[in-house]
C-alpha cells in the first residue's frame, strides 16, 4: 500500500452535486448519506491524468535526523506542503521554510505525482526536507491527510506550494513551544497583490470559514481522531475550525503576518453558491438540519444582498 494511503471507499458519480436546481437537494441528501457511510470523492481533474506515475517514490527520513537540518527528538512544528505540478513556485516555498530561524521544524512535502519539474526540486533539497513522497492521490485534502499521518510535530501547519512564509522569524515569534492551553494559534496573511486577510474566530465561524488556512497552526492532538474530508474540493479546511469552535476549545490570535499567498490559489476557486452548499454539508455533521438550514439561508441572503449592491453601484 502506498505511503500514507488508506483503503477508503470512493464514490465516483458526482454529477448531481453541482447541477442546477438539484444542487441544494442533492447536497442535503448527500449529507444524510455521509452520516451513515462516510465516503471520499476523487478530484477527477488530478486523478485522470494518465501520464502520472502510479508508484510512490520520495526521499528524506522521519525517524532519524535529516542531514543539514537540526530537529528536536520530537519536532515542535511540522510544516506540510502539498503540491501537484508546482515547479514554478515550489522552490520559493521550500526556501521560506528552510530559512526559518527556529530549529524544531519538520518539513513534509506530499506531491501528487507531478510531471513537471517538481520532483527535481524536491530531490535538490532532499537532505533538508524531513520527508517527501510523490504518488497519485485523490486531491488536495487526501494529500494533506497523508502529510498528517507522517507528521511528528507537536503543532501542524499547512503551507501551499504557491505560498511562502513572510520572513525567517515567523515560527520563533509565535512561541508555540511555550503555549500550554490553546489548540489553535493564528495570525493573518496577505496575497501577492497586497490584500490583507484577517482571520477571526467567533459566531461567524458557524456560517463560514473565518480562519485562513495559511494563517493557522493546529495542535497535533486535534488530528488523533480527525482527517480532512475530500467530499468538498475547496473549503474542506472549514470543518476542523468548526469542530474547535463548537467544542469551545481555546485559541490564541496574534497580530502577526504569517504568510504571503497566491491570489490564484485553490481557495479562490469555486463560486460562493457552491461553497455555501459545501459549508452546509460540513455543518450537517455537527448540528441539526433546522439550525443548519437557517444558517444556509443567512449566507444565501448575504450573497443576494452583496450581488444587488454590486449591480446598483455600477
Amino acid at each position: 500500500m502506498p505511503i500514507g494511503r488508506t483503503a477508503i471507499p470512493v464514490a465516483r458519480d458526482t454529477s448531481d452535486l453541482r447541477i442546477g436546481r438539484r444542487g441544494l437537494l442533492s447536497t442535503i441528501m448527500l449529507s444524510v448519506s455521509i452520516r451513515k457511510h462516510p465516503a471520499v470523492w476523487e478530484n477527477s481533474a488530478r486523478d485522470n491524468d494518465t501520464n502520472r506515475p502510479g508508484q510512490p517514490f520520495g526521499g528524506g527520513r522521519l525517524a532519524e535526523q535529516s542531514p543539514g537540518r537540526e530537529y528536536a527528538s520530537t519536532p515542535n512544528v511540522t510544516i506540510i506542503t502539498v503540491v501537484y505540478n508546482g515547479a514554478a513556485t515550489l522552490e520559493r516555498t521550500v526556501k521560506s521554510v528552510l530559512a526559518q530561524a527556529h530549529h524544531g521544524i519538520e518539513y513534509v512535502v506530499i506531491d501528487g505525482g507531478s510531471t513537471d519539474g517538481t520532483v527535481p526540486i524536491l530531490e535538490k533539497y532532499g537532505d533538508k526536507i524531513a520527508c517527501w513522497v510523490s504518488e497519485r492521490d485523490n486531491g488536495i485534502y487526501d494529500a494533506m491527510n497523508k502529510g498528517i499521518s507522517l507528521a511528528r510535530g507537536k503543532w501542524i501547519y499547512f503551507l501551499g506550494a504557491d505560498d511562502f512564509l513572510s520572513d525567517e522569524n515567523v515560527i520563533d515569534s509565535l512561541a508555540l513551544d511555550r503555549e500550554k492551553e490553546a489548540q489553535l494559534v493564528f495570525g493573518y496573511v496577505t496575497d501577492d497583490r497586497g490584500n490583507v486577510f484577517e482571520s477571526r474566530f467567533g459566531w461567524r465561524t458557524l456560517l463560514h470559514n473565518t480562519v485562513h488556512h495559511q494563517s493557522a497552526f493546529y495542535r497535533a492532538e486535534l488530528f488523533k481522531d480527525f482527517r480532512y474530508s475530500t467530499v468538498v474540493p475547496v473549503v474542506g479546511d472549514y470543518e476542523l475550525n468548526l469542530r474547535i469552535f463548537t467544542n469551545r476549545l481555546k485559541f490564541r490570535r496574534v497580530d502577526r503576518l504569517i504568510a504571503v499567498c497566491a491570489s490564484s490559489g485553490v481557495s479562490q476557486s469555486g463560486s460562493d453558491y457552491h461553497n455555501f452548499l459545501d459549508y452546509f454539508l460540513i455543518r450537517s455533521r455537527y448540528m441539526g438540519y433546522l439550525k443548519n438550514g437557517v444558517l444556509l439561508g443567512i449566507l444565501l441572503l448575504s450573497l443576494v444582498k452583496r450581488h444587488a449592491m454590486s449591480v446598483l453601484s455600477r
